[in-house]
């Protein structure tokens, strides 16, 4: 009968278990779930915010080119224009925000499938 020679390099080859891929335990997964329940949340209020801002942009961009023109180089039209400009700038941080939400979204999403 021939025996086999176990060699150490055999030995630990065999004794290494195969990898288990292990996986997020369900009161994380909950914990995610609900903070991506409350950031959609916060994601609508963002929505209505966004609205709510373009609403009045679109009312002050009329007020403002419903200045006649020899007004136009005048005081309330600077006032006006800069005011457009502001709220512009408003509307696009916020929307940048409600972007990175969206991001902080796809990664905890992520994280649940790893």
């Amino acid at each position: 009968m021939l025996y086999k020679v176990l060699t150490i390099d055999n030995f630990y080859k065999r004794a290494v278990m195969p990898e288990r891929k292990v996986y997020m335990n369900k009161q994380r997964r909950r914990i995610i779930y609900e903070i991506n329940t409350r950031l959609e949340a916060v994601q609508g209020e963002m929505e209505s915010l966004l609205d709510d801002i373009q609403a009045v942009i679109d009312e002050e961009t009329e007020y403002r080119d419903n200045i006649p023109e020899n007004m136009q180089s005048g005081e309330r039209y600077e006032m006006a224009d800069s005011a457009c400009d502001s709220l512009q700038s408003a509307y696009d941080t916020l929307e940048s925000a409600k972007d990175n939400l969206d991001d902080v979204t796809s990664s905890l999403e992520e994280a649940t499938d790893c």
